[in-house]
């Protein structure tokens, strides 16, 4: 319709912008219409648009606005997915920065301190009556440097990981022990009072035997009495100390 009507499509609003292009739309569908409305007047009859073209146009259109639409959407969440993994990205490259300069201070502070116990054997072995050889001098500086190389080893041995987490291991498990030997201290302290208490019972058991022969002695030394009273069936148990 446009290539027969030389309509300039390009003249249009094709802004990114939602309401921009909205804005666009409209008013493509308003010149369309114009320019529709003022044939249809002149009674120009070259063309013969009908209604259902009109609307075919307006519907591709619309779609190509959704399409335009989408396609920034997308542009947009693709921008902000590319920021966030450059914001993140440099998030992590200024840890590494902050961790490797924290290693080049304590290298640093490491290499002075080696530096000053070299300065001072070295003023300590010039003040000796023996002169110091440049050899002397110099495997002490090998013997340093080999060292600082077996030190930065073990710095950076990944073992290191692995020896904290059996170190962790090894606290779980002296917990665990812990929490067994106070569980058992619990239950060594109340078998020692089941213990006593069942010692209390042979002790007073003991007892009550020893009372028990000494009144069957003194029914024993009482039967006359018991015999003119008419209780000379009267007998003695443990389990009832009088029966009838």
């Amino acid at each position: 319709i446009h290539k027969k009507r030389q309509i300039d499509l390009m003249t249009q609003s094709q802004d990114v912008e939602s309401h921009a292009m909205t804005q666009g739309t409209t008013a493509t569908s308003m010149t369309l219409s114009t320019i529709f409305t003022s044939s249809s007047i002149n009674g120009d009859d070259g063309t013969n648009i009908s209604d259902e073209d009109v609307d075919a146009f307006l519907r591709a259109l619309r779609h190509k606005e959704i399409t335009l639409k989408n396609e920034w959407e997308n542009a947009k969440r693709k921008h902000q997915k590319d920021e966030d993994d450059l914001q993140s990205e440099i998030s992590e490259l200024q840890a590494q920065k902050s961790a490797v300069e924290n290693d080049r201070r304590r290298t640093e502070m490491t290499k002075n301190e080696a530096m000053r116990e070299l300065s001072m054997v070295s003023g300590q072995m010039s003040s000796s009556l023996t002169r110091v050889r440049k050899s002397d001098v110099d495997e002490a500086k090998r013997h340093a440097a080999q060292l600082a190389a077996t030190r930065d080893e073990l710095n950076n041995n990944p073992r290191r990981e692995d020896i904290a987490k059996e170190i962790r291991v090894q606290e779980e498990k002296l917990k665990s022990i812990s929490a067994t030997v106070e569980q058992d201290t619990k239950i060594r302290d109340q078998l020692r009072l089941q213990s006593e208490q069942q010692n209390e019972i042979v002790m007073l058991e003991g007892q009550v035997t020893q009372e028990f022969e000494v009144l069957e002695e003194k029914i024993k030394d009482n039967s006359f009495l018991l015999s003119s009273h008419g209780e000379a069936h009267v007998r003695v148990t443990k389990e009832d100390p009088v029966s009838p």
